[in-house]
């Protein structure tokens, strides 16, 4: 289970830098100041599932509305938007799967259910928890045949 945890933190730093550079880059190219602050802000918020994607990115968009005006905002979000959603429907699935050797759908189906049982906690430990359970239950099945 220690090495499932672990598999799941690394995951997630993969998924945390994809978006951090997403966010940065976009914000860089866009010219909001400090895009390397918003990236690393991303990061780190990265860890907290959905509250810390909705955090950074109300960052990202309040600095571009307070130095750009309304369209430079609406450009900010457009952008966390679309990095949002590409990181969270396409590439978290199947780096989470492959993380903790798990199909994309488990993973998909059990983020779902740990926000809808637990919210935000429920989500941060919906995978580990899954992950561990799927390892704990292919150990039962080797010990079982051997045994």
């Amino acid at each position: 289970m220690w090495e499932t945890l672990g598999r799941f933190t690394r995951g997630t730093t993969v998924i945390a830098a994809i978006d951090a550079g997403g966010i940065g880059l976009g914000m860089w190219l866009i010219g909001v100041p400090f895009p390397g602050a918003i990236a690393v802000l991303t990061f780190l918020l990265a860890y907290i599932p959905l509250a810390g994607a909705l955090i950074s990115g109300t960052f990202g968009v309040l600095l571009a509305l307070g130095d750009g005006g309304l369209s430079q905002a609406f450009a900010a979000l457009a952008i966390v938007l679309i990095v949002q959603q590409v990181e969270g429907n396409l590439l978290q699935p199947f780096i989470m799967g492959n993380a903790v050797s798990l199909h994309p759908l488990v993973v998909a189906f059990a983020l779902v259910l740990g926000g809808t049982f637990a919210g935000v906690i429920g989500m941060f430990l919906a995978v580990p928890l899954t992950a561990a359970a799927a390892a704990a239950m292919s150990e039962r099945r080797i010990l079982t045949r051997s045994g």
